[in-house]
């Protein structure tokens, strides 16, 4: 078996930009296909059966494996994204260089693939060394809407874990929780009129102008806040 190295040489060779909506990124070079294609290859290797998550994208589908030992043991998570952000080609070839590897998606976040991969793969070998169920899963969709996690926990097995390790860079720190996020669709209306006469008009741009000065109080409100 490749150690964590080869394997994450291996992962950054594989371009997996996420195409964010964009129609003007390269086609060659997005979607997560190749590398959850090589993630299934491994662990069919290993001799495990790969779990495929649909996540309601075309072609994009969370892949990983579950290494079981029994219903009396928990389950713990190991996740990490197979996405990246955009790159040129000469990103997509590995250098090691001072005993680092640089590359396109080396920290964020192929190298906790990489690293999840090995362990999975070394627990294959050796069972009788964990006590707990495994599950390793690759996840598409990280930089954008997040289609693979909200899949990911929604579906057997995984959402059967009791414990997850959400592999991502934090200066080799453990990170224990994490900011929320909210969206919402905010609309103005306004009142058309002839441009002759404008004063019989409301500009729906200049409504939502000044709710965007109030969201910018907010924010200098909310980063106060946190200073203190």
């Amino acid at each position: 078996m490749k150690d964590v190295k080869d394997i994450l040489k291996d992962l950054i060779a594989l371009p997996s930009i996420n195409p964010m909506g964009r129609a003007d990124l390269p086609a060659g070079l997005t979607g997560e296909a190749r590398v959850a294609a090589y993630v299934k290859d491994y662990i069919s290797r290993l001799g495990l059966e790969p779990i495929v998550q649909d996540t309601g994208l075309p072609g994009r589908y969370n892949t990983g494996a579950m290494l079981f030992k029994s219903d009396k043991h928990k389950t713990i998570l190991l996740q990490a994204h197979m996405d990246t952000v955009g790159c040129e080609e000469k990103e997509l070839k590995p250098v090691e260089r001072d005993s680092r590897i640089y590359g396109r998606g080396a920290c964020d976040d192929k190298g906790s693939l990489a690293a999840m991969l090995a362990a999975l793969g070394e627990a294959s070998r050796h069972p009788s060394r964990i006590n707990n169920n495994i599950i390793v899963m690759g996840v598409v969709d990280e930089e954008y809407t997040y289609k693979g996690s909200l899949a990911l926990v929604a579906q057997t097995p995984t959402k059967e874990a009791y414990f997850s390790i959400v592999g991502e860079p934090t200066g080799c720190g453990i990170v224990n929780g994490y900011k929320g996020l909210a969206r919402w669709k905010m609309e103005t209306t306004g009142r058309s009129c002839h441009s002759s006469d404008p004063p019989k008009g409301i500009n729906a741009i200049y409504e939502m102008g000044r709710i965007l000065r109030c969201l910018e109080e907010y924010q200098t409100e909310l980063a106060a806040v946190e200073d203190d």
